[in-house]
Protein backbone atom coordinates (compact mmCIF):
# COMPACT_ATOMS: atom_id res chain seq x y z
CA UNK A 1 0.00 0.00 0.00
CA UNK A 2 1.21 3.29 -0.69
CA UNK A 3 0.70 6.58 1.19
CA UNK A 4 0.19 9.61 -1.15
CA UNK A 5 1.11 13.02 0.49
CA UNK A 6 0.40 16.47 -0.82
CA UNK A 7 0.62 19.77 0.35
CA UNK A 8 -3.22 21.11 1.69
CA UNK A 9 -3.08 23.69 4.17
CA UNK A 10 -3.68 27.42 2.96
CA UNK A 11 -5.34 30.33 3.96
CA UNK A 12 -7.33 30.50 1.18
CA UNK A 13 -10.16 27.85 1.06
CA UNK A 14 -10.50 27.64 -2.84
CA UNK A 15 -6.24 26.83 -3.38
CA UNK A 16 -7.35 23.87 -0.37
CA UNK A 17 -9.88 22.84 -2.61
CA UNK A 18 -7.76 22.63 -5.82
CA UNK A 19 -5.64 20.65 -4.05
CA UNK A 20 -8.12 18.11 -2.60
CA UNK A 21 -9.30 17.83 -5.68
CA UNK A 22 -6.13 16.98 -7.66
CA UNK A 23 -5.37 14.67 -5.03
CA UNK A 24 -8.47 12.76 -4.98
CA UNK A 25 -8.10 12.48 -8.84
CA UNK A 26 -4.77 10.85 -8.86
CA UNK A 27 -5.69 8.52 -6.05
CA UNK A 28 -8.57 7.47 -7.71
CA UNK A 29 -6.98 6.74 -11.04
CA UNK A 30 -4.12 4.66 -9.24
CA UNK A 31 -6.90 2.82 -7.28
CA UNK A 32 -8.61 2.17 -10.82
CA UNK A 33 -5.17 0.90 -12.23
CA UNK A 34 -4.94 -1.57 -9.31
CA UNK A 35 -2.91 0.08 -6.68
CA UNK A 36 -3.44 0.40 -3.32
CA UNK A 37 -3.17 4.00 -1.75
CA UNK A 38 -4.49 6.05 1.07
CA UNK A 39 -5.00 9.60 0.32
CA UNK A 40 -5.15 11.41 4.11
CA UNK A 41 -6.25 14.53 2.50
CA UNK A 42 -8.84 12.90 0.28
CA UNK A 43 -9.94 11.63 4.07
CA UNK A 44 -9.36 14.30 5.98
CA UNK A 45 -10.98 17.35 4.18
CA UNK A 46 -14.10 15.15 3.36
CA UNK A 47 -14.23 15.13 7.33
CA UNK A 48 -13.12 17.82 7.95
CA UNK A 49 -15.60 19.63 6.02
CA UNK A 50 -18.75 18.32 7.70
CA UNK A 51 -20.52 19.62 10.63
CA UNK A 52 -18.24 18.72 13.23
CA UNK A 53 -15.93 21.12 12.50
CA UNK A 54 -12.68 19.51 12.53
CA UNK A 55 -9.37 21.24 11.89
CA UNK A 56 -7.62 21.67 8.58
CA UNK A 57 -3.82 22.25 10.47
CA UNK A 58 -1.32 19.17 9.95
CA UNK A 59 -0.53 19.59 13.43
CA UNK A 60 -4.39 17.53 14.32
CA UNK A 61 -3.83 15.37 12.07
CA UNK A 62 -0.11 14.02 12.68
CA UNK A 63 -0.44 11.03 14.88
CA UNK A 64 -3.20 9.44 12.34
CA UNK A 65 -0.68 10.68 9.58
CA UNK A 66 1.92 8.51 11.17
CA UNK A 67 -0.11 5.45 12.10
CA UNK A 68 -1.08 5.62 7.99
CA UNK A 69 2.60 5.68 7.15
CA UNK A 70 3.23 2.99 9.29
CA UNK A 71 0.24 0.97 7.52
CA UNK A 72 1.74 1.48 3.76
CA UNK A 73 5.47 0.15 1.86
CA UNK A 74 5.93 3.30 0.33
CA UNK A 75 5.08 7.15 0.49
CA UNK A 76 4.53 9.11 -2.70
CA UNK A 77 4.59 12.84 -2.66
CA UNK A 78 2.12 14.61 -4.88
CA UNK A 79 4.49 18.03 -5.41
CA UNK A 80 1.99 20.54 -6.30
CA UNK A 81 2.84 23.95 -5.65
CA UNK A 82 4.00 24.65 -1.70
CA UNK A 83 4.93 21.15 -1.18
CA UNK A 84 8.46 22.17 -0.44
CA UNK A 85 7.29 24.65 2.34
CA UNK A 86 4.37 22.47 3.36
CA UNK A 87 5.44 21.62 7.21
CA UNK A 88 2.88 18.44 6.80
CA UNK A 89 4.63 17.26 3.54
CA UNK A 90 8.67 17.82 5.40
CA UNK A 91 7.43 15.96 7.86
CA UNK A 92 5.38 12.84 6.25
CA UNK A 93 9.10 12.71 4.17
CA UNK A 94 10.87 13.09 7.34
CA UNK A 95 8.72 10.33 9.29
CA UNK A 96 9.42 8.04 6.46
CA UNK A 97 12.58 7.94 5.89
CA UNK A 98 13.19 7.40 9.81
CA UNK A 99 10.80 4.58 9.72
CA UNK A 100 12.78 3.09 6.74
CA UNK A 101 9.81 3.99 3.77
CA UNK A 102 10.92 4.92 0.19
CA UNK A 103 9.54 7.86 -0.91
CA UNK A 104 8.82 9.07 -4.47
CA UNK A 105 7.89 12.08 -6.32
CA UNK A 106 4.98 12.16 -8.68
Amino acid sequence: MKYLACPYSHPEPSVREIRFQAVTDLAASKVAAGEHILSPITHGHALAMTDHKLPMEFEYWEALCKKMIDACDEVMVLTLEGWKESVGVQAEIRYAVETGKPVSYI
